[in-house]
């Protein structure tokens, strides 16, 4: 398959979980998938989308469109930046390499800051300078949000992980 068919049907799956709930306790089957459950689990939820949609990876570092199976988003975002696919995410300019695309992942600080790397979702579409991302563990299930500017309610998107392009 292609890198553009492979994030295709990584979105679409990770689109069949929106609804999806935690039982209390952070109980949920994608960190249980990996022997990890009742803990944080969007990153293992990104995990999970990438082992059905068969681009995950165990690897230190990977090219595109492969994803790491971690669940710490700081491990993730490292990952993401020894593989050379970390950016400044750019919504002001469409052609910009920075700018989201469709299986990207964005990590966010929600705290509302620009550094942190504490949340990651999944770029499901783009419109303008509003970046729809389908999110694990966001108020305790799966749930689909817009990022407009790259803000959303009081958090804001600090990094950009590209599963399109390597650098």
């Amino acid at each position: 398959m292609s890198i553009k068919s492979d994030l295709e049907n990584f979105v679409s799956i990770a689109e069949d979980e929106v609804g999806y709930k935690e039982k209390p306790g952070n109980d949920n089957k994608y960190g249980e998938a990996f022997g990890h459950n009742k803990v944080s689990w969007c990153g293992w939820f990104i995990a999970w989308c990438a082992k059905e949609a068969g681009i995950s990876t165990t690897a230190s570092s990977a090219e595109c469109p492969e994803i790491p199976e971690l669940g710490l988003v700081s491990d993730i975002y490292k990952w993401y930046k020894r593989s050379n696919r970390s950016l400044i995410p750019n919504v002001s300019n469409t052609s910009s390499a920075n700018y989201p695309k469709v299986g990207d992942l964005v990590i966010v600080d929600t705290s509302g800051g620009t550094t942190g790397t504490n949340h990651i979702g999944i770029v499901a579409a783009m419109n303008g300078s509003t970046v729809t991302v389908i999110e694990g563990n966001s108020s305790n299930a799966v749930e689909k949000n817009d990022y407009k500017n790259l803000v959303f309610s009081g958090q804001r998107i600090s990094y950009l992980c590209s599963n399109n392009v390597s650098y």
